[in-house]
């Protein structure tokens, strides 16, 4: 065997060292020892989803993170959309405009501050679930809010559960992603 083909066996198609012995399978190293017979192959995350395949349960996963993904991002550009209408309808003051995605962001950065720990104890999956099915029903009613100040508390619940939902939905992703 060449001095090339040698160390290309060594790495993976990224160019990650495979002998590089940190013990993170997520960075390409590491993996497990898998015994068979009289030798030990040595297996990381990326080769054993090589082996078998990308299937329903990834589709699955990439279909809902990217409905998810397109709620959040059409969340913002709404806001920016209906804050000049809302100014004629309910002849709101410029403080009053301001506060709609001023306050949308605030929550979104306490939903992110606050994620981790609920998604440690619940669960992931239930924790974004939970968090998106809130967001719908906050973004649902909204549209028909009655008056300023709800219109303010509906679309700060959606805030929250987008802010909950980002590093849950993007940590998903890149476990998904780096096999």
């Amino acid at each position: 065997m060449s001095e090339d083909t040698a160390r290309l066996a060594d790495n993976d198609e990224l160019g990650r060292d495979r002998n590089d012995g940190d013990g993170d399978p997520l960075k390409g190293g590491g993996g497990h020892d898998v015994v068979g017979g009289d030798a030990v192959m040595k297996h990381d995350v990326s080769s054993l989803v090589e082996e078998i395949g990308w299937g329903r349960y990834h589709w699955k996963i990439v279909i809902g993170m990217g409905m998810m993904s397109f709620a959040d991002a059409a969340e913002i550009w709404i806001i920016s959309l209906i804050s000049k209408d809302l100014i004629c309808e309910w002849k709101l003051s410029a403080l009053q405009e301001a506060l709609i995605p001023g306050l949308v962001f605030l929550f979104m950065a306490i939903g992110s501050l606050t994620a981790g720990e609920l998604s440690d104890v619940y669960g992931r999956r239930k924790v974004l679930l939970i968090v998106y099915y809130t967001f719908t029903v906050a973004s649902l009613l909204s549209a028909f809010a009655w008056n300023y100040y709800s219109f303010l508390v509906l679309r700060s619940v959606a805030g929250f559960c987008i802010g909950r939902g980002l590093l849950t939905k993007q940590h998903k992703i890149r476990l998904l992603y780096t096999c």
